[in-house]
C-alpha cells in the first residue's frame, strides 16, 4: 500500500504513472495519506489496519496527519523467502518508498532505481527529497478538490482517463 498526498500535483502524477506500470500485475494499492490520516473512526478495515501499522512504527498516533503528509510512505508486505508463515510487513518512508515503487515496475525503472541506490548515497537521496517534500506545494501547486479513486490500478487509470 502506497499512501499519498492527495493535494500534491506530483504525487498524484507519480500515482497515475505507476499505476499505469503495475496495472497488470496489480501488485500496488494506493491510498491518500489524508483518508488515512483523518479518519478517526472508520469502518474501513485497510485503513484501520494502516493506521495501526504506521502508529506502531512510527510511535506517532496523535499526529499522524502531518507526519503523513510530510512524505511519501509505502507498507510493503512479503511472505518470507521460503513463502510460508505470516506476512512480514516493513514501511519505507520518503526517497525509499519512491526507489521501492520503481523497482516494482517493469524494464528500464528497476535497474534505474538499483542504479541510483548505488550511485547516490542514501544521506544524499534523503536530503534531496526533503528539500522536494517541504517545497512540492510551493513549487507545483496544490490540487484545489482532493478527489482521489482509491481502488485497483486499472480502475484508476479508468477513473483518471475520464475526468481528464
Amino acid at each position: 500500500t502506497i499512501l499519498i498526498d492527495g493535494e500534491c500535483v506530483v504525487c498524484n502524477g507519480l500515482r497515475v504513472f505507476a499505476a499505469y506500470r503495475l496495472a497488470k500485475r496489480g501488485i500496488a494499492r494506493f491510498e491518500s495519506a489524508q483518508s488515512v490520516a483523518s479518519q478517526e473512526t472508520t469502518d474501513n478495515e485497510t485503513i484501520k489496519r494502516l493506521r495501526q501499522i504506521i502508529a506502531a512504527k512510527l510511535g506517532a498516533e496523535k499526529d499522524l496527519q502531518s507526519i503523513l503528509l510530510s512524505k511519501m510512505h509505502a507498507l510493503v508486505e512479503m511472505k518470507d523467502e521460503k513463502m510460508t508463515g505470516p506476512l512480514q510487513t516493513s514501511l519505507l518512508v520518503g526517497h525509499e518508498a519512491i526507489l521501492e515503487l520503481f523497482s516494482l515496475c517493469h524494464f528500464p525503472f528497476p535497474q534505474a532505481a538499483w542504479l541510483t541506490k548505488k550511485l547516490i548515497p542514501s544521506w544524499c537521496a534523503r536530503f534531496a527529497y526533503d528539500v522536494f517534500s517541504r517545497n512540492r506545494h510551493n513549487w507545483f501547486g496544490k490540487k484545489k478538490k482532493v478527489s482521489f479513486f482509491i481502488g485497483q490500478p486499472q480502475q484508476i487509470i479508468d477513473h483518471q482517463a475520464q475526468t481528464h
